[in-house]
């Protein structure tokens, strides 16, 4: 009996020793943050107005750093932030647009309506996406090694200020994505 308790005692330290040598037990993966800060901005007279942005997740050098030993990303975060904008800059639709790496499908949009720029000048709006949502994107994410390019877009519809056109907007859009390296 006594040397059944020692063989398992042996086997579990030896189980165990494995683990922390990381030869039985695989190490758990690193997640890396891929962060963007895309400055927008548009001044006129325009109705409806679209602001545009191209990216890709290859321009982040924690993406190059770690695509390689990595299998796979996910979108974590967007949101919108006024920096400064017309007196009085409101619409009756804000329009947040992203679209795939052929940069002409829309993978998942996004609309406030009875929009106030003044209202995201101290508190960015996160747009919060549906189940669906997050899954269109992040299948969008699948090839992401050779397919990174993206476009966010804002579209603003119905809109007006304080004193009359020309307006001004100017703005950012915080996109954070979780790439899962080995």
């Amino acid at each position: 009996m006594k040397k059944l308790h020692l063989l398992i005692f042996l086997l579990a330290v030896l189980v165990v020793g494995s683990c922390f040598m990381g030869s039985l037990c695989p190490p758990e993966p690193d997640y890396v943050n891929i962060k963007f800060k895309e400055d927008l901005a548009s001044t006129g007279s325009n109705d409806p107005f679209t602001i545009e942005r191209e990216f890709s997740l290859s321009e982040s050098r924690d993406f190059r750093d770690n695509v390689d030993e990595s299998d796979g990303v996910v979108f974590i975060r967007l949101s919108f932030a006024t920096d400064s904008c017309s007196a009085g800059l409101h619409s009756l639709r804000f329009y947040v647009i992203f679209y795939g790496h052929d940069l002409t499908t829309v993978i998942w949009d996004a609309v406030i309506d009875d929009w106030q720029a003044e209202d995201y000048i101290k508190s960015p709006y996160e747009i919060m996406l549906t189940k669906e949502q997050k899954d269109a994107f992040n299948n969008a994410l699948i090839d992401y090694k050779q397919k990174n390019n993206f476009k966010i877009a804002l579209k603003v519809e119905g809109v007006a200020d304080n004193d009359g056109a020309p307006f001004s907007l100017y703005g950012r859009a915080e996109l954070i994505f979780e790439l899962r390296v080995n």
